[in-house]
């Protein structure tokens, strides 16, 4: 269920912040916003009270709905006084625009408010029939979508349409920005006329060829080559990206945040690398992109920590990728999209230091939040952890469960990612069976056997690599039982 605005800007104030504006409202001369702070602001929970609940503490006695109006201005005066708080001291004016408080709220991930900010200013905008300030609120929405939501195919579609509508506004700005620049060219016109009678007025603008303008335009350029690199992908990306690298000074001139512009870049030609297999390549531009971490928005940190790890843990530089992990665990662990594959991925470290205590601090088991193959995947960890501290039943018991819930899966919708849990489900299976019920004779053998078969089975499943975290782990076990 969603929060209220106010709720969600008290809980994700930072401990600091918190600290201070504890101190702060104690000076407000409204007892009832000094109680409501203390109420949201000492929870331990990021679900809401209910309205019975917040009345009753505020007022001392029973709350209605005839009544609901107080606790709703109680609310409204307690979200007013922050916001003020928290931007005046920056700004240092009398006024707070709305885009100061969108922005505010988007950098620092007060995602109900800012939903609910939004939705005001844009019934507002289209009240005044204000183009300029739908641009700008659409905008927001669009940088919303990237640093809130996932790459999944229904918010990809979702943002599509955002900047399709966009592109409309856009047009309709232009033309009415056109119009209005008319009316004093036509003054100027008539002047002229009066004083030449063979004076020929121009014609009012029809049309414009986009493509022929561009060509005097090097701002137009490199942004139609941002937009190409967008779409692009493979060497072709890799390409593009290092041609628009060639020119850092048309990158300093027309980005708003050059270093931010710069590290994105770098960013992207590691993540084709990553996706090619590439790891030792990825991890370069991952490193050249580290330096400028402090310039990158939150989203963008956690995706290059979180693949970066992944690449030094690929590319077996198993010291380092703890040593990042370890740096920004609780970047990885608070992200809004990453969080439960953060789990998955700082658990998996633990696994190769042998470690199954701190390995299982971060096992969860709550479900396919994040896909169907880290749910499995999750559970494969829990398994492992059995096996680490010489359970082996109980990990051949939980390896049996997880080929269940794959198999099952598979028959609902066949999937390349079951396929794949399903491969390393298998595997996984049969070395603890092996390990658990084969003669000490016969072992040696056996996991020869097993080792070929882990090797050809991942690489035919859709390519994947076999170097897969889980099956360079469960290479190195297999390692260690051979004589």
């Amino acid at each position: 269920m969603k929060s209220s605005k106010v709720f969600s800007l008290v809980q994700g104030l930072q401990p600091k912040q918190s600290t201070q504006m504890a101190k702060t409202v104690m000076a407000h001369k409204r007892v009832s916003i000094r109680i409501l702070f203390k109420l949201f602001s000492d929870l331990k929970t990021v679900v809401e009270p209910t309205a019975n609940h917040v009345f009753e503490v505020i007022f001392e006695k029973p709350y209605t709905k005839a009544n609901d109006y107080m606790l709703r201005n109680e609310y409204r005066l307690l979200y007013s006084w922050m916001i003020e708080e928290l931007l005046r001291p920056v700004k240092g004016k009398a006024k707070i625009e709305t885009d100061e408080v969108l922005m505010y709220l988007l950098d620092n991930q007060h995602y109900d408010a800012f939903e609910d900010e939004l939705s005001q200013a844009r019934k507002l905008g289209k009240q005044k029939d204000d183009v300029k300030a739908l641009l700008s609120l659409m905008d927001f929405e669009i940088q919303y979508c990237l640093k809130s939501k996932g790459q999944s195919q229904s918010n990809a579609a979702y943002m599509a349409s955002l900047c399709k509508q966009r592109i409309d506004l856009l047009a309709q700005h232009f033309l009415r920005e056109v119009r209005k620049e008319e009316i004093h060219l036509k003054m100027s016109e008539r002047i002229l006329s009066a004083y030449s009678p063979l004076f020929i007025p121009s014609e009012p603008l029809t049309s414009v060829d986009l493509l022929a303008s561009e060509q005097q335009d090097v701002c137009a350029q490199y942004f139609s080559l941002r937009a190409r690199i967008n779409f692009a992908k493979g060497t072709e990306k890799i390409d593009l990206l290092k041609r628009i690298l060639e020119d850092e000074d048309l990158i300093r001139k027309y980005e708003p945040n050059p270093q931010e512009a710069l590290c994105r870049f770098w960013f992207n030609i590691g993540q084709e690398c990553y996706m090619a297999g590439q790891f030792l390549e990825a991890i370069a531009y991952y490193q050249k992109t580290l330096f400028g971490f402090d310039a990158l928005p939150v989203h963008f940190q956690e995706a290059l920590v979180f693949n970066y790890v992944y690449s030094l843990l690929r590319n077996e530089n198993y010291e380092l990728a703890r040593e990042l992990a370890d740096k920004h665990s609780q970047l990885l662990l608070s992200s809004q999209i990453l969080a439960s594959r953060s789990r998955f991925l700082l658990a998996v470290l633990h696994l190769y230091d042998r470690d199954a205590d701190g390995a299982e601090r971060f096992v969860t088991i709550d479900g396919k939040k994040e896909g169907s193959e880290f749910y499995f995947f999750m559970r494969i960890v829990l398994s492992a952890i059995y096996y680490l501290r010489g359970k082996y039943d109980l990990a051949e018991r939980e390896i049996m469960n997880i080929d269940q819930a794959v198999n099952y899966e598979m028959s609902r919708e066949m999937t390349l990612q079951t396929q794949i849990s399903k491969s390393i489900v298998s595997l996984f299976k049969r070395f603890y069976m092996l390990v658990q019920k084969t003669p000490t004779e016969r072992r040696s053998d056996e996991l020869r056997v097993l080792m070929g078969e882990l090797s050809k089975s991942i690489i035919t499943v859709g390519g994947y690599s076999n170097s897969s975290v889980l099956t360079h782990w469960l290479r190195k076990e297999i390692e260690r039982w051979r004589p």
